[in-house]
């Protein structure tokens, strides 16, 4: 139990109340010269958090983009083949079609 006097905690003997047990709490001096405006440290963390957001959704955005792209190419292929394929199972001729501007133009007979 706390018995001491306040003049004894280093207080300037003025007592405002009567118990011992009760603590007076004074308001701090406030500074002679303003302080710097307090600016928030992590602001600049936020600031690059958010640069770096961007890029991982431009990222992302190219690689979904490339994505699609290699899919509706994959689509088309399969598409393609399929179509060959059945009309090869149909015993049908010229189920390509072939480019003849790479052929010569005369030929040996």
């Amino acid at each position: 139990m706390r018995t001491q006097s306040f003049s004894k905690l280093g207080g300037n003997g003025a007592r405002r109340f009567s118990d011992p047990r009760i603590i007076e709490f004074r308001p701090r001096q406030r500074p002679a010269k303003a302080a710097a405006p307090v600016i928030d440290p992590l602001r600049r963390f936020e600031i690059d958090d958010y640069r770096r957001r961007m890029q991982q959704n431009i990222a992302a955005a190219v690689v979904l983009f490339v994505l699609v792209v290699a899919g509706l190419w994959l689509f088309h292929q399969l598409k393609e083949s399929s179509r060959v394929l059945a009309c090869v199972e149909a015993g049908l001729r010229d189920c390509l079609p072939i480019d003849r501007t790479h052929w010569p133009t005369n030929r040996v007979k």
